[in-house]
């Protein structure tokens, strides 16, 4: 129905989502034009995308992808499905409050973010966790949710640098339980630099094909919705008004970057591809087949 959104978080709360057009009579522009008179802004000011658009994210702080981002086009209508043909990427951020995102490519080269999992959800105090307790929620979510598919990972570059104490890495501890558990484990490096990053996650939010965005989120995830609609955001510095160029660490950063590691990896240009503004890139057209190479 127009205007209202069902969903379960992952606590298992069951949530209504009532938005105004929910109501026939204020879908009108002449409606809503009236009904902005006075906020500062008008319908794009943060007054009304908090009091009308359900966008309590945008109470302070400054969005990353505030001009490149539209709900409407870039979250699905219905949860996207999961396709046993397809080869499934896992993006991967660790520190004390790790993240997992699942995506597939589909046969258009449109990336479909399927299923998130986050330690915090940013409401209440935070909650600390480690990649060891990470592994068996993520590989739990993979059997039960993608059964038979081939896993590629693309992890925060950070998870390679071993530990102090006990000389493992991130990355040690994903390979050996996954050994264990998939028979194989195929972890890379995603992009290190955040303009990398952030330049391909802009690539993708900005490509359409065949008349859909080419960077797609099922409704389920949460809080990769909530991070693009503005909780990801970048750092204020002081109360000034003023921001920095690096996001601001919170718990929406932490699946937002893994969604990055996926996107930088997949709609970064190689030396062999074009480098120029054409609207149209080689590697966009190219579909991964289940071993995740590409044809």
């Amino acid at each position: 129905m127009i205007g209202i959104e069902e969903r379960d978080t992952q606590s298992g709360i069951h949530v209504f989502r009532i938005h105004y057009t929910a109501d026939p009579m204020k879908r009108s522009v002449e409606w809503q034009d009236e009904a902005a008179r006075g906020m500062v802004g008008g319908r794009t000011g943060k007054a009304w995308r908090r009091e009308m658009e359900i966008d309590w994210t945008v109470a302070s702080g400054l969005p990353v992808y505030a001009e490149e981002y539209v709900r409407d086009i870039h979250v699905a209508k219905q949860p996207i499905e999961y396709d046993p043909s397809l080869v499934v990427y896992r993006g991967w951020d660790f520190g004390n409050t790790p993240a997992c995102v699942w995506a597939q490519m589909d046969s258009l080269s449109r990336l479909l973010f399927i299923r998130e999992l986050v330690t915090w959800d940013g409401r209440g105090p935070q909650r600390s966790s480690n990649i060891e307790a990470m592994m068996p929620l993520v590989t739990a979510i993979s059997s039960a949710e993608f059964p038979g598919a081939h896993f590629i990972d693309y992890a925060d570059p950070a998870g390679w640098s071993r530990s102090q104490t006990d000389g493992k890495s991130c990355v040690d501890i994903m390979t050996a339980y996954l050994s264990a558990t998939q028979g194989y484990a195929d972890i890379r490096p995603g992009p290190m630099s955040w303009s990398a990053r952030n330049n391909a996650m802009t690539r993708a939010l900005t490509r359409m094909v065949s008349g859909a965005a080419a960077l797609q989120i099922s409704p389920t995830c949460s809080m990769l919705v909530e991070g693009f609609e503005g909780a990801y955001k970048f750092k204020e510095k002081g109360q000034s008004g003023l921001y920095t160029g690096d996001p601001e660490k919170n718990a929406w950063s932490h699946p937002m970057d893994g969604a990055h590691y996926v996107v930088g990896a997949l709609f970064t240009p190689h030396s062999d591809d074009p480098v120029d503004d054409a609207p149209h890139y080689e590697y966009y057209e190219r579909s991964p087949n289940r071993s995740g190479a590409y044809y």
